[in-house]
């Protein structure tokens, strides 16, 4: 009866550990992608190339802020191969052309060239 008691409470601590160690690789992948686009767009405002891109797909999210709501997917090539974005835009439709800047290195790290533009500028309160 003791040695059951103990094999219990030994899975039970393991288990604990287990979780810990989920939970923590869990919170690390998060940080991760929050870090990956800002690092991202900031080697755009260096190194980033302009091209032009094609709106293939708008939608709606239910949430959100206004403004921010609506999404769109652009689709680009590099080289002979295809390239897809998305971004939040309320003005553009399907068929629009959407200039954009892409990393030569990378061209899964893009954005839309406005972006890109503030982002080298600045925010007007810094200047």
């Amino acid at each position: 009866m003791p040695e059951t008691i103990e094999f219990a409470l030994l899975g039970a601590a393991m288990l604990t550990a287990l979780t810990a160690r989920r939970l923590l690789r869990a919170a690390r992948s998060v940080q991760a992608r929050r870090r990956a686009p800002t690092q991202g767009r900031r080697l755009l405002t260096q190194f980033g190339v302009d091209a032009e891109a094609l709106v293939i797909e708008v939608r709606e999210r239910p949430t959100g802020p206004p403004g921010r709501r609506r999404f769109v997917r652009y689709r680009f090539r590099v080289d002979r191969r295809e390239f897809v974005g998305d971004t939040a835009n309320w003005s553009l439709a399907v068929g629009d052309v959407l200039p954009i800047a892409y990393l030569p290195d990378d061209p899964r790290i893009n954005a839309p060239a406005e972006v890109v533009r503030l982002l080298r500028e600045g925010h007007p309160r810094d200047r």
